[in-house]
C-alpha cells in the first residue's frame, strides 16, 4: 500500500475514533446534567406564611347554661299546693275571690299582721328554697335574687291576692332574707357528700329521691308505686 494512502486512512479512522469519543462524552455529560436536573429543588416557604400558633392554655372553659325548667316547676308546684293547703285550712283573711285579686292590683300591699314565726322564720326559708333552686340552675348571685324576688312577687299577687292583700313583709323580708341564708346553704351544700344532702337541702333532696311508677297489670289495673331510694 503507498504511504500515502496509509496515512490518509489512518486519519479517517483517528477523526472517527475521536468524533465518536466526543459524542460519547457528550452523551454522558448531557445524561449527569438530566440526572441533576431530575433531583427534586428545595423550594424555599413564602415569606407571607403565618407559623403556627401555639394553642392557647389558659382558655376556660364555657360558662354553664342557665335552666329555667326546674327553678320554675319546683316554685310553682310548692305554691300551688301552699294555697289550696292554705285555703282548705282556712287561715287565709278571705275566701278567695275575683274581687281581692283586683284589689291587689289597684291598691298598695300592706303591712300584715303575721306572728314572727312566719315573718321573720318560715318566709325567709321559703326565700331561700327559692333561691338555692335558682343558684343552683347557674342563675348566678344577682339572677338567683332576681328570681327568688319574682317568686315572691307571683307568690303575693297570683296566689295569694285571691284571698288577702299582698303584704309588705312578705315582699321584702322573704327575698332580703331568703338569699342569704340561701347563699350559706348552697356552700354548705358543696362542701358535703351527697349522701348527707338532706341535713340542708331536705325537700328537694327527698323530691330527688322518689321514684313515681304507674304501671297496668294483665288485667287492665292500673298501679301506681311510689318508692324512695334515699340511703341514710
Amino acid at each position: 500500500m503507498p504511504i500515502g494512502r496509509f496515512i490518509a486512512r489512518r486519519n479517517v479512522v483517528s477523526s472517527a475514533t475521536l468524533d465518536s469519543g466526543s459524542a460519547i462524552l457528550g452523551e454522558n455529560r448531557r445524561t449527569t446534567h438530566e440526572k441533576h436536573d431530575s433531583k427534586p429543588r428545595h423550594t424555599p416557604a413564602a415569606a407571607t406564611d403565618t407559623p403556627s400558633q401555639p394553642e392557647d392554655m389558659t382558655a376556660q372553659p364555657p360558662a354553664p347554661k342557665i335552666t329555667f325548667k326546674k327553678p320554675v316547676l319546683y316554685s310553682l308546684s310548692f305554691m300551688t299546693i301552699g294555697f289550696g293547703g292554705f285555703v282548705a285550712a282556712g287561715i287565709l283573711e278571705n275566701s278567695p275571690g275575683v274581687d281581692n285579686f283586683v284589689k291587689a292590683f289597684t291598691s298598695p300591699p300592706q303591712l300584715d299582721d303575721d306572728p314572727p314565726l312566719f315573718n321573720l322564720v318560715l318566709h325567709p326559708l321559703w326565700g331561700s328554697e327559692t333561691y338555692l333552686r335558682a343558684r343552683e340552675a347557674h342563675f348566678g348571685v344577682p339572677g338567683s335574687i332576681a328570681f327568688s324576688f319574682g317568686a315572691s312577687v307571683t307568690w303575693e299577687y297570683f296566689f295569694e291576692s285571691w284571698a288577702q292583700q299582698p303584704s309588705v313583709q312578705d315582699l321584702i323580708i322573704t327575698p332580703g332574707v331568703g338569699w342569704m341564708i340561701g347563699e350559706a346553704r348552697y356552700y354548705l351544700k358543696k362542701s358535703l357528700d351527697p349522701k348527707n344532702y338532706w341535713w340542708i337541702d331536705p325537700i328537694n333532696t327527698t323530691l330527688e329521691y322518689f321514684n313515681i311508677g304507674v304501671s297496668q297489670d294483665r288485667t287492665g289495673n292500673v298501679q301506681t308505686t311510689l318508692l324512695l331510694n334515699w340511703k341514710f
